[in-house]
Protein backbone atom coordinates (compact mmCIF):
# COMPACT_ATOMS: atom_id res chain seq x y z
CA UNK A 1 0.00 0.00 0.00
CA UNK A 2 2.62 2.30 1.17
CA UNK A 3 4.28 1.46 -2.43
CA UNK A 4 1.26 2.39 -3.95
CA UNK A 5 1.15 5.67 -2.35
CA UNK A 6 4.72 6.57 -2.83
CA UNK A 7 4.15 6.36 -7.14
CA UNK A 8 1.58 8.25 -7.19
CA UNK A 9 3.24 11.16 -5.36
CA UNK A 10 6.29 10.65 -7.70
CA UNK A 11 4.79 12.31 -10.45
CA UNK A 12 3.70 15.67 -8.49
CA UNK A 13 6.85 15.93 -6.51
CA UNK A 14 8.97 15.83 -9.66
CA UNK A 15 6.78 18.70 -11.10
CA UNK A 16 6.67 20.42 -8.36
CA UNK A 17 10.57 20.29 -8.15
CA UNK A 18 10.83 21.87 -11.72
CA UNK A 19 8.09 24.43 -11.23
CA UNK A 20 10.40 25.71 -7.74
CA UNK A 21 13.71 25.08 -9.74
CA UNK A 22 11.75 27.31 -12.82
CA UNK A 23 10.89 29.86 -10.61
CA UNK A 24 13.76 30.77 -9.35
CA UNK A 25 16.18 31.49 -12.71
CA UNK A 26 13.16 33.46 -13.06
CA UNK A 27 13.33 35.32 -10.04
CA UNK A 28 16.77 35.95 -10.70
CA UNK A 29 16.92 37.03 -13.77
CA UNK A 30 13.90 39.36 -13.24
CA UNK A 31 15.87 41.25 -9.97
CA UNK A 32 19.17 41.07 -12.47
CA UNK A 33 17.37 42.95 -15.32
CA UNK A 34 15.66 45.42 -12.71
CA UNK A 35 18.82 46.08 -11.12
CA UNK A 36 20.79 46.92 -14.28
CA UNK A 37 18.38 49.50 -15.80
CA UNK A 38 17.93 51.66 -12.76
CA UNK A 39 20.79 51.74 -11.04
CA UNK A 40 20.93 52.50 -7.34
CA UNK A 41 17.34 50.73 -6.63
CA UNK A 42 16.71 47.41 -5.75
CA UNK A 43 15.29 46.27 -8.65
CA UNK A 44 11.92 45.93 -7.05
CA UNK A 45 8.54 48.20 -8.31
CA UNK A 46 6.72 49.99 -5.68
CA UNK A 47 4.90 47.80 -3.18
CA UNK A 48 5.93 44.84 -4.66
CA UNK A 49 8.75 42.69 -4.22
CA UNK A 50 10.46 39.80 -6.61
CA UNK A 51 8.72 36.70 -4.73
CA UNK A 52 5.10 39.06 -5.25
CA UNK A 53 5.81 40.05 -9.11
CA UNK A 54 6.11 36.56 -10.02
CA UNK A 55 2.57 34.44 -10.43
CA UNK A 56 2.37 30.91 -8.79
CA UNK A 57 0.90 27.85 -11.02
CA UNK A 58 -2.19 26.68 -9.21
CA UNK A 59 -0.60 23.39 -8.23
CA UNK A 60 2.45 25.64 -6.48
CA UNK A 61 -0.26 27.39 -4.83
CA UNK A 62 -1.81 24.01 -3.15
CA UNK A 63 1.86 22.71 -2.31
CA UNK A 64 2.79 26.10 -0.51
CA UNK A 65 -0.82 26.35 1.07
CA UNK A 66 -0.89 22.10 2.10
CA UNK A 67 2.33 21.03 1.19
CA UNK A 68 4.10 20.54 4.70
CA UNK A 69 1.23 19.73 6.59
CA UNK A 70 0.57 16.94 4.11
CA UNK A 71 4.42 15.40 4.57
CA UNK A 72 4.15 15.76 8.54
CA UNK A 73 0.72 13.30 8.37
CA UNK A 74 2.27 11.20 5.99
CA UNK A 75 5.34 10.88 8.01
CA UNK A 76 3.28 10.30 10.79
CA UNK A 77 1.23 7.44 9.45
CA UNK A 78 4.62 5.52 8.33
CA UNK A 79 5.65 6.09 12.05
CA UNK A 80 2.01 4.34 13.15
CA UNK A 81 2.09 1.63 10.69
CA UNK A 82 5.90 0.36 11.39
CA UNK A 83 4.97 0.76 15.14
CA UNK A 84 2.09 -1.15 15.27
CA UNK A 85 3.61 -3.61 13.00
CA UNK A 86 6.71 -3.96 15.26
CA UNK A 87 4.11 -4.85 18.30
CA UNK A 88 1.94 -7.15 16.27
CA UNK A 89 5.38 -9.06 15.34
CA UNK A 90 6.27 -9.49 19.00
CA UNK A 91 3.22 -10.41 20.00
CA UNK A 92 2.90 -13.12 17.05
CA UNK A 93 6.36 -14.06 18.36
CA UNK A 94 5.12 -14.61 22.10
CA UNK A 95 2.39 -16.96 21.35
CA UNK A 96 4.54 -18.99 19.49
CA UNK A 97 6.84 -19.59 22.28
CA UNK A 98 4.23 -20.12 24.12
CA UNK A 99 2.68 -22.80 22.47
CA UNK A 100 6.26 -24.29 22.10
CA UNK A 101 6.72 -24.62 25.68
CA UNK A 102 3.69 -26.06 26.17
CA UNK A 103 4.23 -28.66 23.96
CA UNK A 104 7.56 -29.64 25.45
CA UNK A 105 5.65 -29.72 28.60
CA UNK A 106 3.53 -31.91 27.45
CA UNK A 107 6.10 -34.03 25.74
CA UNK A 108 8.06 -34.98 28.67
CA UNK A 109 4.76 -35.92 31.18
CA UNK A 110 2.98 -34.76 34.10
CA UNK A 111 5.90 -36.47 36.22
CA UNK A 112 8.47 -34.09 35.39
CA UNK A 113 6.96 -30.66 34.78
CA UNK A 114 3.64 -30.78 36.84
CA UNK A 115 2.62 -30.71 40.54
CA UNK A 116 -0.54 -32.03 40.47
CA UNK A 117 -3.30 -30.42 42.88
CA UNK A 118 -5.13 -33.19 43.37
CA UNK A 119 -6.11 -37.32 43.48
CA UNK A 120 -7.45 -36.70 40.10
CA UNK A 121 -4.79 -37.19 37.86
CA UNK A 122 -4.59 -34.77 34.86
CA UNK A 123 -4.96 -36.17 31.33
CA UNK A 124 -2.42 -35.52 28.09
CA UNK A 125 -4.73 -35.79 26.18
CA UNK A 126 -6.12 -32.37 24.89
CA UNK A 127 -9.47 -33.59 24.48
CA UNK A 128 -9.71 -34.80 27.82
CA UNK A 129 -11.47 -32.36 30.53
CA UNK A 130 -8.60 -33.55 33.24
CA UNK A 131 -5.77 -31.33 31.12
CA UNK A 132 -5.19 -28.07 32.40
CA UNK A 133 -4.39 -24.76 30.65
CA UNK A 134 -1.37 -23.65 29.28
CA UNK A 135 -0.95 -20.92 32.09
CA UNK A 136 -1.83 -23.94 34.91
CA UNK A 137 0.60 -26.42 32.87
CA UNK A 138 3.37 -23.32 33.23
CA UNK A 139 2.70 -22.72 36.63
CA UNK A 140 2.83 -26.32 37.66
CA UNK A 141 6.15 -26.60 36.37
CA UNK A 142 7.30 -23.78 37.96
CA UNK A 143 6.14 -24.98 41.45
CA UNK A 144 7.37 -28.67 41.10
CA UNK A 145 11.12 -26.88 40.34
CA UNK A 146 10.60 -24.65 43.19
CA UNK A 147 10.24 -28.09 45.13
CA UNK A 148 12.80 -29.84 43.44
CA UNK A 149 14.99 -26.98 44.24
CA UNK A 150 13.88 -26.43 47.76
CA UNK A 151 16.20 -27.53 50.96
CA UNK A 152 15.38 -30.90 52.24
CA UNK A 153 14.15 -29.76 55.69
CA UNK A 154 14.06 -32.75 58.81
CA UNK A 155 11.23 -33.31 61.24
CA UNK A 156 13.21 -31.78 63.88
CA UNK A 157 15.12 -28.96 64.78
CA UNK A 158 18.46 -29.61 66.04
CA UNK A 159 20.86 -27.99 67.80
CA UNK A 160 24.87 -28.73 68.06
CA UNK A 161 26.41 -28.06 71.41
CA UNK A 162 30.04 -28.32 72.42
CA UNK A 163 32.04 -28.61 76.01
CA UNK A 164 35.55 -29.35 77.55
CA UNK A 165 35.07 -31.86 80.23
CA UNK A 166 37.43 -30.87 83.15
CA UNK A 167 40.44 -33.02 84.17
CA UNK A 168 39.29 -33.96 87.53
CA UNK A 169 35.81 -35.55 87.24
CA UNK A 170 35.05 -35.33 90.90
CA UNK A 171 35.13 -31.06 90.56
CA UNK A 172 32.33 -30.91 87.72
CA UNK A 173 29.32 -30.81 89.29
CA UNK A 174 25.66 -30.09 87.39
CA UNK A 175 26.28 -26.58 87.86
CA UNK A 176 29.85 -26.50 86.17
CA UNK A 177 28.97 -28.65 83.79
CA UNK A 178 26.22 -26.89 82.48
CA UNK A 179 28.87 -23.59 82.51
CA UNK A 180 30.77 -25.11 80.19
CA UNK A 181 27.82 -26.18 77.74
CA UNK A 182 28.15 -24.24 74.61
CA UNK A 183 25.43 -23.93 72.21
CA UNK A 184 26.59 -23.64 68.47
CA UNK A 185 24.45 -21.72 66.06
CA UNK A 186 23.10 -21.57 63.99
CA UNK A 187 20.09 -24.45 64.47
CA UNK A 188 20.17 -27.76 62.31
CA UNK A 189 16.67 -27.02 59.96
CA UNK A 190 17.33 -29.08 56.65
CA UNK A 191 19.42 -31.87 54.93
CA UNK A 192 21.62 -28.94 53.40
CA UNK A 193 22.06 -27.32 57.14
CA UNK A 194 23.00 -30.67 58.61
CA UNK A 195 25.92 -31.46 55.90
CA UNK A 196 27.04 -27.66 55.99
CA UNK A 197 27.84 -28.08 59.86
CA UNK A 198 29.38 -31.64 59.83
CA UNK A 199 31.62 -30.69 56.62
CA UNK A 200 33.15 -28.00 58.79
CA UNK A 201 33.56 -29.77 61.86
CA UNK A 202 36.14 -32.25 61.05
CA UNK A 203 36.50 -34.50 63.87
CA UNK A 204 39.94 -35.59 64.12
CA UNK A 205 40.44 -31.55 65.02
CA UNK A 206 38.52 -32.10 68.27
CA UNK A 207 40.83 -32.54 71.21
CA UNK A 208 41.00 -35.33 74.24
CA UNK A 209 38.59 -34.72 76.45
CA UNK A 210 36.05 -32.54 74.30
CA UNK A 211 32.97 -33.48 73.13
CA UNK A 212 30.40 -32.85 70.35
CA UNK A 213 26.77 -32.95 70.55
CA UNK A 214 23.83 -33.17 67.73
CA UNK A 215 20.73 -33.16 69.94
CA UNK A 216 16.68 -32.29 68.99
CA UNK A 217 15.16 -28.83 70.03
CA UNK A 218 14.36 -28.97 73.57
CA UNK A 219 16.50 -31.27 74.87
CA UNK A 220 20.26 -30.97 76.26
CA UNK A 221 23.26 -32.73 76.78
CA UNK A 222 22.91 -33.32 80.63
CA UNK A 223 21.31 -36.22 82.49
CA UNK A 224 19.33 -34.11 84.97
CA UNK A 225 17.41 -32.46 82.29
CA UNK A 226 13.79 -33.16 83.03
CA UNK A 227 13.50 -34.79 79.72
CA UNK A 228 16.45 -36.69 80.38
CA UNK A 229 16.34 -37.74 83.64
CA UNK A 230 14.73 -41.21 82.84
CA UNK A 231 16.37 -42.10 80.32
CA UNK A 232 20.20 -43.42 79.24
CA UNK A 233 22.04 -44.23 76.66
CA UNK A 234 24.00 -46.77 74.25
CA UNK A 235 27.74 -45.94 74.24
CA UNK A 236 29.85 -47.14 71.70
CA UNK A 237 33.90 -47.27 72.20
CA UNK A 238 35.51 -46.85 68.59
CA UNK A 239 39.26 -46.49 67.44
CA UNK A 240 40.14 -43.42 66.15
CA UNK A 241 40.71 -44.36 62.74
CA UNK A 242 37.27 -45.43 62.01
CA UNK A 243 35.33 -42.18 64.55
CA UNK A 244 34.42 -39.75 61.43
CA UNK A 245 32.63 -42.39 59.35
CA UNK A 246 31.26 -44.13 62.75
CA UNK A 247 29.79 -40.29 64.02
CA UNK A 248 28.62 -39.62 60.64
CA UNK A 249 26.22 -42.82 60.35
CA UNK A 250 25.07 -42.22 63.42
CA UNK A 251 24.46 -38.82 63.16
CA UNK A 252 22.28 -39.79 59.97
CA UNK A 253 20.09 -42.35 61.42
CA UNK A 254 19.58 -39.61 64.20
CA UNK A 255 17.99 -36.69 61.74
CA UNK A 256 16.76 -39.20 59.00
CA UNK A 257 14.55 -40.69 62.34
CA UNK A 258 15.61 -44.46 61.77
CA UNK A 259 16.90 -44.52 65.42
CA UNK A 260 13.20 -43.34 66.62
CA UNK A 261 11.59 -46.20 64.20
CA UNK A 262 13.53 -48.32 66.14
CA UNK A 263 12.30 -47.34 69.40
CA UNK A 264 8.86 -48.45 71.33
CA UNK A 265 6.00 -46.32 71.34
CA UNK A 266 5.68 -43.78 74.03
CA UNK A 267 10.06 -43.18 73.87
CA UNK A 268 11.72 -40.87 71.99
CA UNK A 269 15.73 -39.98 70.68
CA UNK A 270 17.28 -37.41 72.79
CA UNK A 271 20.57 -36.91 70.57
CA UNK A 272 23.77 -38.29 69.74
CA UNK A 273 26.99 -37.59 71.07
CA UNK A 274 31.08 -38.20 70.57
CA UNK A 275 33.33 -37.48 73.23
CA UNK A 276 37.40 -38.11 72.28
CA UNK A 277 39.60 -39.79 74.48
CA UNK A 278 42.98 -41.14 74.36
CA UNK A 279 42.93 -43.58 71.87
CA UNK A 280 39.45 -43.53 70.32
CA UNK A 281 36.22 -42.09 70.47
CA UNK A 282 33.06 -42.94 72.42
CA UNK A 283 29.82 -42.11 70.71
CA UNK A 284 26.48 -42.47 72.22
CA UNK A 285 22.55 -42.66 71.64
CA UNK A 286 20.64 -41.01 73.99
CA UNK A 287 16.65 -41.61 74.28
CA UNK A 288 14.39 -40.91 76.84
CA UNK A 289 13.00 -43.82 78.76
CA UNK A 290 15.13 -46.22 80.23
CA UNK A 291 12.57 -48.71 81.53
CA UNK A 292 11.26 -49.55 77.68
CA UNK A 293 13.74 -52.91 76.82
CA UNK A 294 12.50 -53.04 72.90
CA UNK A 295 13.70 -49.53 72.91
CA UNK A 296 17.07 -50.76 74.54
CA UNK A 297 17.14 -53.73 71.44
CA UNK A 298 15.61 -52.21 68.76
CA UNK A 299 18.85 -49.02 69.19
CA UNK A 300 21.68 -51.58 69.25
CA UNK A 301 19.96 -53.77 66.51
CA UNK A 302 19.19 -50.63 64.19
CA UNK A 303 22.65 -49.02 64.79
CA UNK A 304 24.40 -52.99 63.87
CA UNK A 305 22.32 -53.27 60.90
CA UNK A 306 23.05 -50.02 58.66
CA UNK A 307 26.96 -50.25 59.62
CA UNK A 308 28.97 -51.57 56.89
CA UNK A 309 31.08 -54.37 58.26
CA UNK A 310 34.54 -52.87 59.16
CA UNK A 311 33.07 -50.33 60.85
CA UNK A 312 31.26 -53.09 63.29
CA UNK A 313 32.22 -52.71 67.19
CA UNK A 314 33.48 -55.69 68.88
CA UNK A 315 30.74 -56.97 71.62
CA UNK A 316 33.14 -55.97 74.41
CA UNK A 317 32.97 -52.55 73.08
CA UNK A 318 29.70 -51.05 73.61
CA UNK A 319 27.06 -50.93 76.34
CA UNK A 320 24.17 -49.18 77.23
CA UNK A 321 23.57 -47.09 81.01
CA UNK A 322 21.28 -45.19 82.67
CA UNK A 323 21.70 -41.98 83.37
CA UNK A 324 20.50 -42.46 86.76
CA UNK A 325 23.45 -45.13 87.16
CA UNK A 326 26.19 -42.85 86.63
CA UNK A 327 28.29 -41.61 89.76
CA UNK A 328 28.20 -38.19 88.84
CA UNK A 329 24.32 -38.21 88.19
CA UNK A 330 22.39 -35.68 90.78
CA UNK A 331 18.67 -35.37 90.27
CA UNK A 332 16.90 -32.30 90.92
CA UNK A 333 15.24 -32.97 94.99
CA UNK A 334 11.77 -32.45 92.92
CA UNK A 335 11.87 -35.11 90.34
CA UNK A 336 14.11 -37.86 92.96
CA UNK A 337 10.82 -39.30 93.53
CA UNK A 338 10.38 -40.15 90.43
CA UNK A 339 13.72 -41.31 89.66
CA UNK A 340 12.99 -43.70 93.06
CA UNK A 341 9.90 -44.89 91.20
CA UNK A 342 11.28 -45.76 88.10
CA UNK A 343 13.62 -47.73 89.55
CA UNK A 344 11.30 -49.77 91.63
CA UNK A 345 9.42 -50.58 88.61
CA UNK A 346 12.22 -51.49 86.39
CA UNK A 347 13.55 -53.78 89.44
CA UNK A 348 10.03 -55.38 89.26
CA UNK A 349 9.78 -56.31 85.90
CA UNK A 350 13.07 -57.71 86.11
CA UNK A 351 12.35 -59.90 88.76
CA UNK A 352 9.28 -60.87 87.09
CA UNK A 353 11.50 -61.94 83.99
CA UNK A 354 13.91 -63.71 85.42
CA UNK A 355 10.94 -65.93 86.95
CA UNK A 356 9.53 -66.47 83.75
CA UNK A 357 12.70 -67.40 81.45
CA UNK A 358 15.06 -68.68 84.38
CA UNK A 359 17.78 -69.39 81.67
CA UNK A 360 18.00 -65.60 80.54
CA UNK A 361 19.48 -63.21 82.36
CA UNK A 362 19.48 -59.40 81.09
CA UNK A 363 22.80 -57.89 81.89
CA UNK A 364 24.56 -54.71 80.07
CA UNK A 365 28.64 -54.93 79.60
CA UNK A 366 30.64 -53.52 82.22
CA UNK A 367 31.79 -49.79 81.38
CA UNK A 368 34.94 -49.76 79.89
CA UNK A 369 37.45 -47.49 81.88
CA UNK A 370 38.49 -44.12 80.01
Amino acid sequence: MLTRIARQLAPIGASLARQTTSRAHVQRTWTRNNSSSQPGRSGQQPGLNARQALPYSPLAQFYRTFGRPIAKVFLMAIFTYQLAYYFWVRLEHDEIKSEMQVERYDSYGPSTYRLQHSNEPRSSDPNSPNVGSPAEQRDDAKRNFLKTMRALPTQHYWHVYFDRQAKDQAKTDDGNYQASLEKLDPQIESVQDFWRYHNNTPVDQIKMRESLYLFKSGFKPIWEDRRNILGGSWTFRVPKANGPDFWTRIQLLAIGEKLQEALQEGDQICGVGLSVRFNSHLISIWHRDASKQQSIDGMLKCVLENLEPELQPKPDNYFYKKHSDHAGFKAPPELQPVVDSQKKAMEAAAAKSSAENPTIQIKSPAEPTS
